[in-house]
């Protein structure tokens, strides 16, 4: 009977230090928070570059279901990355799309054959009826590292 009492009050102290444990480390983490390391965020600084400046030509497919461009001036260019974005009419709304790529220049001159307006499937295209200019995005990257940003735009 007595090893029994004995277990008993072993097994009560132990939970009773256990669980004051657990209180004292809980409360100290939740009041003094953790300090760490505080990362700076280096901001990219984007200037404006003219498409003009670039010899940047967007033009249409005949049948208006598909853009492409050109750019000339490409011989100082590392990466271009680009977005083209327009609005097509879904169920008589204008609702946004867009196709999204990047681009790397050959003898000085980035061209990116026709992107197809809609979608297209084991050579099914579905084309969306395009209700707005469609609208060129680019990031320009120059081999000396600095970042431009450009836009044109094209009416169908």
């Amino acid at each position: 009977m007595e090893k029994k009492i004995i277990i008993i009050i072993a097994v009560v102290v132990l939970l009773l230090l256990g669980g004051g444990g657990y209180l004292v480390l809980s409360k100290n983490s939740t009041s003094k928070p953790t300090p760490g390391p505080v990362a700076e965020e280096e901001e990219e600084v984007v200037e404006e570059i003219s498409a003009e400046q670039i010899g940047l030509e967007l033009s249409l497919r005949p049948d208006k279901k598909a853009v492409k461009f050109v750019v000339a001036n490409a011989s100082d260019i590392e990466t271009i990355d680009y977005q083209i974005s327009y609005s097509k009419e879904v169920e008589g709304e204008a609702v946004p799309e867009g196709l999204i790529g990047e681009a790397v220049p050959t003898d000085g001159k980035i061209e990116i054959k026709y992107r197809e307006l809609g979608t297209c499937s084991s050579g099914v295209c579905r084309y969306d009826k395009v209700v707005s200019p469609i609208k060129v995005t680019m990031k320009v990257t120059k081999t000396d590292g600095k970042v431009y940003k450009t836009e044109d735009s094209i009416e169908l």
